[in-house]
């Protein structure tokens, strides 16, 4: 199974979890393995979302999770977009 984590969720970020929602069983075919949409960074709360379980406020979450193969940068900007991709590669 293919763990990602999207960092950000504004209109590119929640654009894209939509799109991986919707087509989870096609996207998973395409892929040769199950996909999981495990985390998505963001500062503001969700709540009423049915995947708000996913949000977290701390990108050490993310880099600290073994299983993570996959970082979704969609903040934009220089800072701390850069920074976490930055961080990703090392």
């Amino acid at each position: 199974m293919a763990k990602i984590a999207l960092l950000g969720h504004g209109v590119v970020g929640s654009g894209v979890a939509e799109v991986i929602f919707k087509n989870m069983e096609s996207i998973s075919q395409r892929a040769g393995e199950e996909i999981d949409l495990k985390y998505i960074l963001d500062l503001r709360d969700f709540s009423e979302l049915s995947y708000s379980d996913r949000f977290v406020k701390d990108f050490d979450i993310i880099i600290n999770d073994d299983e993570i193969q996959v970082i979704v940068e969609v903040i934009g900007g220089i800072t701390p977009a850069f920074d976490f991709v930055k961080e990703a590669l090392l």
